[in-house]
């Protein structure tokens, strides 16, 4: 894995079902002399590993913070299912954990920043911790509000996730396809890299178990409403999931952004929704006039809609 500039910091986890667990926090070298952070939680498959996002935090004076969550990347422990998880909200303790270390260093303002299962997380959070810290806002990079399927399929998602409540080991075919890996991994057809044993091309087989977590925390968002500035970035358009196409590099290859758009208004009463055209799903790892057209949208929403330059 490569070496990051700044430094690691390991918080020890309650012991649950999946025996002992840690969380890993980054944290960035820079950041200017104010009070101002932001901590990132990943998507599915994933890790931190987008420096130049905490590069672009850090040049608008705001501190970068990183989480890897239980299970994944740094945290991944070799006796655990990589990505494994029954209940969302286990990941609300190193959340948690991470906003007071930050809130001791001296931050006293800070965003919480989520891609995708993370934005599922970061939004389930802040419906009932946003008050712990002085949260100033959450921004949502194409959160997973929906999971990404036929009419048939949604109709049976209710009773899938119900029967993954009570038999939460039975395997689940959900998963994620090697079209989006490919588009982003430049062995492939991309331009970035990052570590392919902890976030391999094709993801992790999941359970319904998993399946259901997920469910139940969508259904968490949509009838608790957020009581901060909510920022909703996602691509102009999604294609079908599968093998890599040209159009994956210009779309979102995961979820439905016309979900995104649709549900993200239910997630509180202060929303801002921005559409990112060509953008990707990870929309930080676009093409780089949409990745700075991400950028600029959320430098623009934090300079007008927090209290992080007052």
């Amino acid at each position: 894995m490569k070496k990051l500039p700044g430094d690691l910091i390991t918080f020890k986890l309650k012991p649950n079902g999946h025996g002992e667990n840690i969380a890993t926090l980054y944290v960035h070298p820079q950041g200017g002399q104010t009070h101002n952070a932001v901590l990132y939680i990943h998507g599915f498959n994933d890790y931190f590993f987008q420096e130049h996002m905490a590069d672009r935090f850090s040049s608008w004076g705001i501190r970068f913070f990183a989480l890897d969550l239980r299970r994944y990347g740094r945290s991944l422990q070799s006796h655990q299912k990589p990505n494994a998880t029954h209940d969302l909200s286990e990941y609300f303790e190193e959340i948690t954990l991470a906003l007071d270390h930050i809130e001791k260093a001296g931050y006293s303002k800070i965003i919480l920043l989520g891609h995708s299962t993370g934005g599922l997380i970061s939004a389930a959070y802040c419906t009932q911790f946003s008050n712990r810290v002085k949260l100033q806002a959450l921004i949502l990079n194409s959160p997973f509000l929906s999971f990404n399927l036929n009419a048939l399929s949604r109709l049976m998602l209710p009773l899938i996730a119900c029967l993954g409540h009570f038999f939460p080991n039975l395997p689940s075919p959900a998963g994620l396809k090697s079209g989006y890996g490919q588009s982003v991994h430049h062995q492939y057809f991309g331009e970035w890299d990052f570590d392919l044993k902890i976030k391999p091309i094709e993801g992790y087989k999941v359970d319904l178990g998993w399946v259901s977590a997920i469910y139940q925390a969508q259904r968490k968002v949509r009838h608790r409403k957020i009581q901060l500035p909510v920022l909703v970035m996602h691509a102009e358009k999604s294609v079908t999931p599968g093998d890599f196409t040209e159009e994956m590099k210009t779309a979102d290859s995961v979820l439905n952004v016309q979900d995104i758009n649709r549900l993200a208004m239910k997630l509180g009463t202060d929303i801002t929704i921005r559409i990112i055209a060509n953008g990707m799903h990870d929309l930080v790892l676009s093409n780089e006039k949409a990745r700075e057209e991400t950028f600029n949208t959320m430098e623009n929403f934090v300079r007008q809609r927090t209290h992080l330059f007052t």
